[in-house]
């Protein structure tokens, strides 16, 4: 694994929000950010060979101006930049295998709805070993109230798959940036034997404080127990 924060860039505004996390993230890793395009290859009739090499003019000068952009607020960060041939799900996926954290660029759909994942970060998110992380472009995050979208890191915990690594990038992210981190595990109580759905929903809403007694116990970084940050 190379020390480094890798991010995924196009022309998209959500490319620019995620390699301006990325650069933070970078910093307080104190690891090189690693800025990549992928060119899709090979070139088809549909791209004939003299479009495909004005495109890398164009993606090379993207990742200069990128790099330009990251430093302004980190002079001192080392920036790496690479043109890379091939089909970007894979291509990604392995840079993501070999990086402490991959950062890649989400359209949002706002509010509670949540992410609208093209296929390209959806195949890296379920294809990496290691963290991804998908970072929306938010308008709003400019202005006075910037700082209050901030509301501290979620963790959420399937008692049924190891979660060490997981643990220990939360708790990680937690405390390098200063924020609290939420538990958060649900389950579904089982259902009686001829009891109406309705009852059913009532019963989870009212236990849902309550875990079962044969919960297992949570796998934290090392193999311990793990409570809530704060």
């Amino acid at each position: 694994m190379t020390p480094q924060v890798t991010v995924g860039m196009d022309e998209s505004p959500e490319s620019l929000a995620a390699a301006l996390w990325a650069a933070e993230e970078a910093s307080l890793l104190d690891v090189p950010l690693h800025l990549v395009h992928v060119e899709e290859w090979p070139v088809t009739a549909e791209v004939p060979v003299l479009s495909a090499e004005s495109l890398v003019e164009r993606y090379e000068s993207l990742l200069h101006a990128t790099t330009d952009r990251v430093r302004q607020g980190r002079p001192g960060l080392d920036v790496v930049t690479e043109m890379a041939r091939g089909r970007a799900p894979g291509v990604l996926t392995a840079a993501a295998n070999e990086s402490e954290v991959t950062v890649l660029g989400s359209r949002g759909l706002g509010g509670v709805v949540g992410f609208l994942i093209g296929s390209v970060s959806l195949a890296v998110v379920g294809r990496a070993r290691r963290p991804v992380v998908l970072v929306r472009s938010d308008p709003s995050s400019s202005g006075a109230d910037a700082g209050s979208t901030r509301a501290g890191i979620v963790l959420g915990v399937d008692t049924e798959q190891p979660c060490d690594p997981l643990f220990a990038f939360a708790f990680g992210e937690a405390a390098r940036r200063n924020e609290e981190l939420r538990v958060v595990h649900s389950w579904s109580p089982p259902r009686p034997t001829g009891t109406p759905p309705s009852w059913t929903r009532t019963s989870a809403a009212v236990s849902a404080g309550r875990p079962p007694r044969d919960w297992p116990r949570w796998c934290g970084p090392g193999g311990t127990s793990s409570r809530p940050y704060g």
